[in-house]
């Protein structure tokens, strides 16, 4: 937290939340303000979109964009 992060051009949006001055297209460069929670185990039915590979983030990194 704290740090400068690049928000690259293929991101996931329910992996960020971006606030500030956000304007054209990513990539963004920004201040990592919440790192966000993911998770790697859930012992519960799959409730992934057929073809993702990924499970869904539990809740956004948050990023001021300046």
């Amino acid at each position: 937290e704290g740090s400068h992060v690049m928000i690259p051009e293929d991101y996931s949006v329910d992996e960020y939340r971006l606030m500030g001055k956000i304007t054209g297209n990513p990539p963004f460069k920004g201040v990592l303000l919440h790192k966000g929670w993911k998770t790697e185990f859930v012992k519960l039915p799959r409730i992934i979109k057929t073809g993702e590979k990924r499970l869904p983030s539990i809740a956004p990194a948050l990023v001021e964009i300046k």
